[in-house]
């Protein structure tokens, strides 16, 4: 067969799907559906919202879901990879131009949305209409105009609504009445289409709250520990792009046993700049315990188990209000943040973290003067139908679609528990201690943070370096005062590894195997076993051995971890 000119010219043609939509599609469907829904992906962000209306559409065997993505958006990347993760049926953007369909769902509005030939429903993708349009915004079709030095609202003005001067969506869905008088007032023509639905994502949070434990234990919290979670949206004015050392500076002064830090990103920082390189710049945080939450679900939950959240002018950090959390501002550009919106009133009331100061003390402040209910006015702001946005949300749908509701209310799904195969555990440690009666308190800090870093904090003076043996910087191994491995990790004795340890740093104060509820310990004047109850970290329990007066009978804490020494020698 020839080729076809596109394809002699080296340029990609555009494979249709003759399946579940296509001019023969009914040969080799095996359910006729009535209707046929397509759902437009611009971006992993919208993704996430448009996964939490879907079960508007679950259980009803007479509609067929089909997905299509734009490719129009600045970060695109990752939106195949989602969808096909998902299983979903997806087809085209070419093809879902030249079909016809019952109804379509957005939550962007790039992309010649207003060519698709189906009444089209326009959601937010974040906690509402809360930003300013950058000023010098191209237009992509018909009459979005360029504004330089406009300030109108993303998604809430004439240049997102409006082709022709009209209206091109059926619906245009909000989360709050008081957007319905913002878009009254920025676009009257679209008010007919707007329609008050609530906000689906605040829904799914409040009905989770519950699961808080269950969280709590998925990002490793435990017992008397405190997880702060520190939120960066995108572009060079968020948290990340304007103070990028923040969580270095959080980590290596926080006491790694009372304080865990989480990291919520959002979906563009992971997809702008590649997973491999946002690991990589957080790799050295991610030794020193920072749990870097997956881009596409997982925030939620983080929220959710926190007991402080650090954030900026993204949605995370105002969503984190409808759960009466603790909060502060570590950045917040004010002149990208629409007026009237819960985001501008949280910029206005938030305490803010400085940079020059302790991050460890203003955290303490935070917690210490929230009062609970003082995010009351503010949480009000996101939605005027809590728990109500799929009920409203399908109500509109299928009013489009000109089908009839299925009985029962559209499932609200708890959010899911996050996977735990992204808990980095801590093996280089800065420990200092203090002693009171019978008690050694040990504050142990992450070394990783600390080493080779312009940082105005250095190590805490007097302390000694605890390193695991294979611990990837070799600085930090080599100047350990302590080396230990992990008793899983032998293929011989326990008497082997301490003779290999031993040899290989034979300037340390002491060599140790931990694992199993055991430590040895090897110094330079004998050998001895300690048994070391979980969950008290066992490379805390040889810590306890640096200090002179470490005896059979103390105590040795760690955060609220306790374990009683009993040396034994071997």
């Amino acid at each position: 067969m020839e080729a076809t000119s596109d394809q002699q010219k080296g340029t990609a043609v555009d494979t249709w799907t003759k399946v579940p939509v296509g001019l023969q599609a009914a040969r080799w469907r095996t359910i006729q559906p009535k209707r046929t829904v397509l759902v437009v992906v611009h971006t992993v962000t919208t993704a996430t919202r448009l996964l939490d209306v879907l079960p508007i559409f679950e259980s009803d065997l007479r509609v067929q879901v089909v997905f299509t993505t734009p490719g129009h958006s600045a970060v695109s990347a990752g939106v195949d990879t989602v969808l096909a993760d998902l299983g979903a049926a997806v087809i085209p953007w070419t093809q879902a131009l030249h079909s016809e369909f019952d109804l379509a769902i957005a939550a962007a509005h790039s992309g010649n949305l207003h060519e698709i030939n189906a009444p089209v429903v326009l959601l937010s993708h974040g906690i509402g209409y809360t930003k300013n349009s950058p000023g010098n915004r191209q237009p992509a079709t018909g009459n979005r105009q360029p504004a330089t030095g406009n300030r109108a609202t993303y998604g809430l003005s004439p240049q997102w609504l409006l082709h022709d001067g009209q209206p091109y969506a059926a619906a245009i869905a909000l989360p709050h009445s008081a957007d319905l008088a913002r878009l009254a007032e920025a676009v009257p023509q679209a008010v007919d289409s707007a329609v008050v639905v609530g906000d689906p994502c605040h829904d799914r949070i409040i009905a989770s709250a519950g699961h808080r434990d269950r969280f709590r234990r998925a990002f490793g919290v435990t017992r008397g520990q405190r997880l702060i979670v520190v939120s960066s949206t995108w572009w060079e004015r968020s948290l990340f792009g304007t103070w990028p050392e923040f969580f270095r500076q959080l980590l290596a002064e926080l006491d790694l046993d009372r304080d865990r830090v989480a990291a919520v990103m959002h979906p563009h920082v992971w997809y702008a700049h590649g997973h491999v390189q946002l690991r990589s710049w957080l790799a050295d945080c991610q030794r020193a315990g920072l749990i870097l939450v997956p881009p596409l679900e997982g925030w939620r939950a983080a929220l959710i188990a926190a007991d402080c959240v650090v954030g900026d002018h993204g949605a995370v950090t105002t969503y984190a209000t409808a759960l009466d959390k603790p909060l502060a501002l570590a950045a917040f550009p004010a002149e990208d943040v629409a007026a009237g919106t819960p985001v501008e009133l949280l910029g206005r009331n938030a305490p803010r973290l400085h940079a020059g100061h302790s991050l460890a003390d203003q955290i303490e402040r935070t917690i210490a003067d929230f009062r609970p209910g003082q995010w009351k006015d503010l949480a009000e702001m996101i939605t005027s139908a809590p728990g109500a946005a799929l009920r409203r949300l399908r109500a509109t749908a299928y009013r489009l679609m000109e089908l009839d509701e299925p009985a029962a209310d559209p499932p609200l799904h708890l959010l899911p528990v996050p996977s735990t195969s992204d808990r980095p555990g801590v093996t280089a440690t800065y420990v200092t201690g203090t002693m009171t009666g019978n008690r050694i308190q040990l504050v142990r800090r992450p070394a990783d943070v600390y080493s080779g870093l312009p940082l105005a904090a250095q190590p805490p003076q007097a302390a000694h370096l605890v390193c695991h043996a294979d611990h990837p910087v070799r600085a930090l191994v080599d100047n350990a005062d302590i080396v230990f491995c992990h008793a899983e990790d032998l293929t011989g004795s326990v008497e082997d590894a301490l003779d290999r340890l031993r040899a290989a740093h034979p300037g340390s104060f002491a060599t140790a195997v931990v694992g199993g509820g055991r430590c040895f310990v090897r110094t330079r004047e004998k050998t001895v076993a300690i048994d070391v109850p979980a969950p008290f970290p066992a490379e805390a329990a040889v810590s306890a051995l640096w200090f002179d007066t470490a005896r059979d009978g103390v105590t040795v804490s760690a955060g609220d971890l306790s374990c009683q020494l009993i040396l034994r020698d071997l």
